[in-house]
């Protein structure tokens, strides 16, 4: 248990710093099925170790000033309504169940990622909420949004950062690599409110989740160093065919 809890947290945490998004998907095939689990203390214990390693990377990111605030708050508080609302309903869901529609959702990442690995990026600052554009509407638009993701990453128990990063990006008016750091806010917040709803329900490990942590913020250092040094499309694309991979993986166990 010890020995995938730590595997997961230093998986979970290298794709945090590389993408900002994927560290619940990737955590959770390992304590499930490496762990032994069952669907529901697994995903639960994934959600809580994942929550603390990406309010680890929020801080250091924060510290950097490179988190679009007025972004990432719009999007994070009404996002947690629409978790507790999902994970409520997860939970009352059969787990294998969960687990496999889970599966087809990476499928769904992976060409998000493929796609988004072909818009170009012209790297600009991170735009913290005062470019001309946002307003009452973009406010409203991006709330509504949030609402919706928050739902379905609570019913799958994950921090949806495969889904924050776009609706920022198309919705928030922010550059995509922007994106991706600033949606380490929900994604930390998200999936801490999915960890307080299945420990309420006796549906999380402690000690496993615990564990994830040190090697999380390990991997999320390395992420972010490779980050600098690897192009954003290659590791994209990288990482989509291997969620092909794990979700074919998910669907046939």
């Amino acid at each position: 248990m010890v020995e995938a809890a730590l595997i997961a947290g230093t998986l979970a945490g290298f794709v945090l710093g590389l993408l900002g998004a994927g560290g619940t998907v990737v955590g959770l095939p390992i304590l499930l099925f490496l762990g032994g689990l069952r669907p529901h203390l697994a995903l639960g214990t994934n959600a809580l170790g994942v929550a603390m390693v990406a309010i680890v990377l929020l801080v250091w990111r924060l510290g950097r000033r490179q988190v679009a605030l007025r972004a990432a708050l719009t999007f994070t508080v009404p996002g947690l309504a629409g978790i507790y609302l999902g994970a409520r309903l997860g939970l009352a869901f059969p787990g294998h169940n969960l687990v496999s529609l889970l599966g087809l959702l990476l499928f769904v990442i992976a060409g998000w990622l493929a796609y988004s690995s072909t818009r170009p990026t012209d790297g600009s600052k991170v735009d913290h909420g005062v470019a001309a554009g946002w307003g009452v509407g973009r406010t409203v638009t991006l709330g509504g949004v949030a609402l919706v993701v928050g739902a379905i990453a609570g019913f799958f128990a994950i921090g949806g950062g495969f889904m924050i990063v776009p609706a920022l990006a198309v919705f928030g008016g922010l550059e995509l690599m922007d994106a991706a750091v600033t949606a380490l806010m929900p994604v930390a917040l998200f999936a801490a409110w999915v960890a307080v709803q299945y420990w309420t329900s006796g549906s999380v490990a402690a000690g496993a989740s615990l564990a994830m942590l040190p090697t999380g913020v390990g991997g999320g250092v390395a992420g972010a160093w490779l980050g600098r040094h690897l192009s954003r499309r290659t590791a994209q694309r990288i990482f989509a065919g291997f969620l092909v991979v794990l979700g074919v993986y998910m669907l046939v166990q």
